[in-house]
């Protein structure tokens, strides 16, 4: 029914479906674009099946983490299951695999608000994925953090490079992310020895970079 609504030229309907779907692409990512960061968690792209159960221990920062968005949910660690896979739409992610280059399942980049709450992304390689009993999200991710990324070219935001110590990150953010502030896209990684940092490729993603304030 939804492709049948795309043809609006029943004489030629292959032209027109070509059109009319590039017209609707861009139209959602426009509406990416300015979507607000509480919103991200009812997109249907963030819809996540997490696979391969792994021992777990967690680290007392994990817990307080959880605890923060799951308040009393998370009493011990037997309330919460640990999985090394999760794949969000068409993204497979493999935690623990950092490092390994070009492509490495651990790094994800996430949608995420600071202190200021303005959303920006942010680079992470993700440790293991957690799920909480009794708790509606689709799930977290314990992750260590990169540096702030420095972005590449000024006309596209996909491209970044950043240094592996995030440790500013962590004490501002944490070093647990929602499942649902992951921006389900594949990302090449790079080693440039002689900087000591990594250069970041996603293969697609939407705009999430810090807008400069406008002049009054």
């Amino acid at each position: 029914m939804y492709i049948k609504q795309l043809v609006r030229d029943v004489h030629r309907p292959e032209v027109n479906l070509v059109r009319t779907t590039s017209q609707d692409v861009a139209a959602h990512f426009i509406d990416l674009d300015q979507i607000e960061l509480g919103e991200l968690s009812g997109q249907h792209c963030h819809e996540c099946l997490l696979s391969v159960p792994v021992h777990l221990v967690l680290t007392q920062s994990e817990l307080d983490d959880l605890r923060f968005y799951c308040d009393s949910r998370v009493s011990d660690h037997f309330s919460v299951v640990g999985y090394k896979v999760a794949r969000i739409m068409t993204a497979h992610f493999r935690a623990g695999s950092w490092p390994s280059y070009p492509r490495c399942g651990s790094v994800i980049t996430c949608v995420v608000a600071g202190q200021n709450r303005q959303p920006r992304s942010l680079y992470a390689r993700v440790n293991r994925f957690l799920k909480v009993f009794g708790d509606d999200n689709p799930g977290y991710a314990s992750v260590s953090w990169f540096s702030e990324p420095v972005y590449l070219y000024t006309d596209n935001p996909l491209g970044v490079r950043c240094r592996e110590d995030g440790s500013a990150i962590e004490r501002e953010l944490g070093s647990v992310v929602k499942i649902t502030s992951i921006d389900p896209t594949q990302i090449m990684v790079e080693h440039e020895v002689e900087t000591d940092s990594y250069v970041m490729i996603r293969d697609s993603g939407y705009n999430t970079r810090p807008r400069p304030r406008r002049r009054v």
